[in-house]
């Protein structure tokens, strides 16, 4: 039986992302180029996860009106797969 090499672990590193303009710490971790990072904003914990992209090119933002993203997501998956997502979708309804 060949000998299997641990999984390498992740690192632990401090992010910074500009919360409603204002810098904010967030705890993270990074492998590769996937990482994860969050910090708690008053009464709730906002998680922000990437890949493969730079965490220094994230930019956030406060989106009031959901709905334009929600009907956004649901055409580009439909000219993804080529016609409307349903239940038995590799993509599930939104």
């Amino acid at each position: 039986m060949a000998s299997e090499k641990p999984a390498p672990i992740p690192v632990h590193i401090g992010l910074s992302f500009a919360v409603d303009g204002i810098a904010t710490s967030f705890d993270a971790f990074s492998h590769g180029e996937q990482w994860v990072a969050r910090a708690q904003l008053g009464d709730h914990w906002l998680t922000i996860e990437g890949h493969p992209f730079d965490p220094a090119d994230v930019t956030l933002v406060r989106v009031e009106d959901i709905e334009p993203y929600i009907l956004g997501t649901r055409q580009f998956n439909e000219r993804r797969w080529g016609k409307p997502l349903t239940g038995d979708s590799p993509v599930s309804d939104w």
